[in-house]
């Protein structure tokens, strides 16, 4: 079993967790793009021989979806845009977010939907259980109260 970790402004990194700390030699994976060196991983494919993540520019800015491919040791581009992707168990769709929205990728046809919109607010995180009949998210949201008093 592998762990993926991003280590700031150094690269991304893949450990083998069935191993003791000092026996580790982190590997690192190869840079994305030449203009764009961030690759930020967020999930494993359910067979361990992808990891998808998405590339930042910038403080917050994202450049869109990747996978990396263990086997052929090479990134693919399925979106310009969106953060946070999330395999489903079927190894070829994601879920990530993008403006507000939910969507998913098909990494074969790399076509786009929206599953759902929450504006003007957005996403803050979502979790999927195994059956994934379900999603759950959390939404961002600010509040504010008002209070009067009078001075005596």
């Amino acid at each position: 079993m592998q762990l993926a970790y991003y280590r700031n402004n150094v690269n991304t990194f893949v450990i083998e967790t069935k191993k003791n700390w000092v026996e580790q030699t982190p590997q690192p994976l190869p840079e994305s793009d030449s203009n764009i060196k961030v690759f930020l991983p967020a999930s494993w494919s359910g067979d361990g021989l992808k990891l998808a993540g998405w590339q930042k520019v910038g403080s917050n800015q994202s450049a869109g979806i990747l996978v990396y491919s263990f086997e052929r040791k090479k990134y693919e581009k399925l979106t310009d845009s969106g953060s946070n992707p999330r395999w489903l168990s079927d190894n070829r769709r994601l879920l990530f977010f993008h403006e507000g929205k939910l969507q998913i990728v098909d990494s074969l046809t790399k076509r786009v939907a929206t599953i759902m919109e929450i504006t003007p607010n957005g996403f803050f995180g979502f979790a999927l259980p195994k059956d994934e009949r379900l999603i759950y998210f959390t939404q961002a949201s600010t509040e504010i109260d008002i209070w009067l008093s009078e001075i005596q």
